[in-house]
């Protein structure tokens, strides 16, 4: 409520630049974007400071991978249908 004023005042474009320069900036420790990287990378190449990947298997973590990738998408395809199921109930 304090703060309403205040940020009516600034320009839209700077708000969004100023949220997407820290969602960049934070990103380069995540290690989410680090695994995402060493799938596509060989296993000789990947770096010796990583202990996360020396201690698993390619074939698992490859496996791993694509088990949240599958799992994720069910839960989006159940978020949207149920997005879908209340708009129909709305048009009735």
């Amino acid at each position: 409520m304090l703060m309403g004023p205040l940020l009516r005042q600034v320009p839209l474009a700077v708000l969004f630049g100023v949220f997407l320069y820290m969602g960049v900036a934070s990103m380069s420790g995540v290690q989410l974007l680090h695994r995402v990287q060493l799938i596509f990378m060989p296993v000789k190449h990947h770096p010796d400071g990583v202990g996360y990947v020396r201690r698993v298997s390619l074939l698992y973590f490859r496996l791993q991978r694509s088990t949240r990738h599958r799992c994720s998408m069910i839960c989006v395809w159940y978020i949207w249908y149920m997005y879908m199921a209340y708009i129909w109930y709305l048009k009735l």
